[in-house]
């Protein structure tokens, strides 16, 4: 048995669930701060045979993708402001970080 955690960007989550049920795999959310909003990470888990690891780290793969987001940088309030040219700038997010841990025992209580 293994325990897949995937740490994953909120807006990827609902996907990232949807995909796991289609394949089988029961999986538990457990989001970031909430104090973020809907931007802030989210954590995906899910006990698994070892056989079933390569599917979910798939479905991961799949859903939680990577895309970029053009941010504005601040200006300088220095007394070179004026020489300073604004442009956006390319900031990479979402994505996922999976971890695969070996696990004893699993159990599932309360699951009909």
């Amino acid at each position: 048995m293994r325990l897949v955690l995937a740490i994953v960007q909120a807006t990827d989550v609902h996907g990232l669930l949807t995909e796991l049920a289609a394949i089988g795999v029961s999986a538990t959310q457990i989001q970031g701060d909430a104090a973020v909003g809907r931007k802030s990470p989210a954590a995906i888990i899910a006990g698994v045979d070892d056989d079933r690891v390569a599917d979910v780290i798939g479905a991961v793969t799949a859903k939680a993708r990577g895309r970029v987001r053009q941010v504005e940088p601040i200006r300088p309030i220095a007394e070179r402001a004026e020489f300073w040219i604004p442009g956006p700038v390319e900031q990479p997010r979402g994505g996922a970080s999976v971890y695969v841990l070996p696990i004893r025992r699993f159990e599932r209580i309360g699951y009909a």
